[in-house]
């Protein structure tokens, strides 16, 4: 294990200096392209490294055929750290030492789980056919195909040379499953699978391989298919309709879908609806199964929006909601059909408009006694008009007063926004 161990310091050394944003720098001296080459506007140049994250991480070697399920390994993986809600900001996904070690491990195992699936990955090459599967003719060939597609972009020969040499010293030692482990083990912990290099060229033009991981990750939460890369090596990624003709396929994919729902959850914070609880002497339907239920039925109100005929204003004033029968109970809705998933309905449009006006949201934007149109307000600055606001005084109020029945929820409000120090109160 004393090679990996010193590729692996080696690996420790470079994610620090990547974390500290030193490893390369797009240039700002670029030139005009072409019509037909895929220019980055100003405000959409990349960030220059950016580091998987754990779902990128599961879905990528997932994909590359490793392992047929990888959230045992990512589970393990520190937490992340997020702003404003995201998990994959470039700018505070970084890597420290407890996720150095966590790859470590994960290259470990997923080398392993890689040992088994042998057969499979080696399938395509014709030096590993039969027999020939554990030689060292089929190792070596093994890494020539399969770490450019680790890597997601064509790999120079003294670069690939480095893990061929590492397999044949490995392999004169220690045989065919310790070489291919060990090569393995040393390409999982390398900068080039753990970070993305979005690096535009003088120019100001991505490489089309850079543009496919770009696409993939962005769209998909993973690395290219075999089409995107298909269209890398063609050269169709490096125009503008080679690139939308790739973005209208990958959105057609149960993937996109899967991606607009966890960015919504984040976006929106949906996943506190786990943590709502309600007073059951006001609200005695209250049950834990409606936790679960509101958060996929905004969700699916979103999918919907985003992948279904929606406009804008569609978002803002739909009056449809997605109930499945817990929901339905509730509310006092009829089921459109029977069904254990979520249906459409078209509730009431005097109380029911758009986005805003979600079960699932108002139940998370609320108090266990009572609404809270404070917080919804606060919800709109934050989430809507990406206002940061300022955290309260230290002598601001820690609670609001007890249900007032004989108020209206308006004068409950007014009474508490006309109060000292009211701003801060939520």
């Amino acid at each position: 294990m004393l090679v990996l161990r010193v590729r692996s310091l080696g690996c420790v050394l470079l994610l620090s200096a990547c974390s500290q944003g030193e490893i390369g720098a797009y240039s700002d001296n670029w030139q005009a392209p072409t019509e037909e080459q895929v220019l980055l506007p100003e405000s959409a140049r990349p960030e220059t490294l950016r580091l998987l994250t754990r779902t990128e991480f599961q879905n990528t070697v997932t994909d590359l055929g490793i392992i047929d399920d990888a959230a045992a390994i990512v589970g393990t993986f520190p937490d992340q750290n997020v702003s404003d809600g995201f998990d994959n900001m470039a700018h505070s996904h970084v890597a420290n030492p407890l996720l150095i070690e966590a790859y470590m491990r994960a290259a470990e195992m997923l080398s392993g789980a890689a040992l088994a699936k042998r057969v499979s990955l080696t399938a395509s090459i014709m030096e590993c056919a039969g027999a020939a599967g554990t030689t060292k003719a089929c190792g070596l060939k093994f890494l020539d195909h399969f770490i450019p597609k680790m890597f997601r972009f064509l790999v120079p020969e003294e670069q690939l040379s480095s893990y061929k040499e590492l397999f044949e010293v490995v392999f004169n030692t220690s045989g065919f499953n310790a070489a291919f482990r060990m090569s393995l083990e040393a390409a999982l912990q390398s900068p080039d699978f753990l970070y993305r290099a979005e690096l535009p060229n003088s120019a100001g033009t991505l490489d089309p391989f850079v543009m496919a991981s770009r696409l993939s990750y962005f769209l998909w939460s993973t690395m290219p298919d075999d089409e995107l890369f298909e269209a890398a090596r063609s050269g169709a990624l490096s125009t503008r309709i080679g690139v939308e003709s790739q973005a209208r396929r990958m959105l057609e994919a149960q993937r996109a879908k899967m991606v607009v729902w966890r960015f919504s959850d984040q976006w929106l914070k949906l996943y506190r609806a786990y943590a709502v609880t309600k007073d059951r002497v006001r609200y005695p339907e209250f049950s834990p199964a409606l936790r679960g239920a509101w958060r996929t039925s905004v969700l699916a109100f979103i999918n919907d929006q985003y992948f279904g005929d929606g406009t804008l204003e569609d978002r803002l004033l739909s009056p449809k909601v997605f109930v499945n029968q817990t929901l339905a109970d509730l509310y006092g809705w009829q089921m459109p059909a029977p069904s254990e998933g979520y249906l459409p309905i078209e509730a009431d449009s005097d109380r029911f408009s758009g986005l805003l006006s979600q079960p699932g949201l108002m139940a998370i934007l609320a108090k266990s006694d009572q609404s809270s149109p404070i917080h919804r307000g606060v919800f709109i600055r934050e989430k809507l008009l990406c206002e940061h606001l300022p955290p309260p005084p230290p002598d601001a109020p820690a609670s609001v007063p007890p249900v007032d029945d004989n108020q209206t929820t308006r004068e409950r409000v007014t009474k508490l926004t006309s109060a000292p120090n009211a701003w801060a109160v939520t």
